[in-house]
């Protein structure tokens, strides 16, 4: 399969796994105005957050340097505050527990080499590259690569 595409799509689908697509079959998933609406997770019921599984099944059924594209409402536009659904807010930072930066958008070599999966509390199992980030007309576009 070369694109999976996810526009505008009702967030229980992309929350809930698996999705009935074969592992590492996938080339592209790109995914815009859907990862705002993805419900948190409740420890205390075994709800698992919606945008962990959501990377889970991205990183399972991408093929090895396949790419995921991603279009959210940056944190500083009012609609990504202002609109009912939302339940999340987006900087370049609110990937970093799923995806290291390309050593290209850091300033300093040493952070790349030192990078912890678990800096942000815990190791969720999935590994890509932050390759792009872009901010433009009320869009954040983000850009990343399966690494391993």
């Amino acid at each position: 399969m070369d694109v999976l595409q996810f526009k505008n799509m009702t967030t229980p689908f992309l929350a809930c796994g698996p999705w009935p697509v074969e592992s590492g079959t996938v080339e592209r998933i790109e995914i815009s105005d859907c990862l705002a609406d993805m419900p948190r997770g409740d420890p205390r019921s075994g709800l698992e957050d919606g945008l962990v599984a959501f990377f889970r099944e991205a990183f399972r059924v991408l093929i090895p340097h396949g790419t995921l594209g991603i279009v959210v409402p940056p944190a500083s536009h009012p609609l990504a505050i202002s609109h009912p659904r939302h339940c999340r807010y987006f900087g370049k930072e609110s990937f970093y527990p799923f995806a290291r930066p390309a050593r290209h958008l850091l300033e300093d070599e040493r952070q790349w080499e030192n990078w912890t999966w678990t800096q942000f509390g815990e190791d969720f199992g999935v590994r890509f590259e932050l390759m792009l980030v872009h901010e433009s007309h009320g869009s954040l576009e983000i850009e990343l690569e399966k690494t391993e």
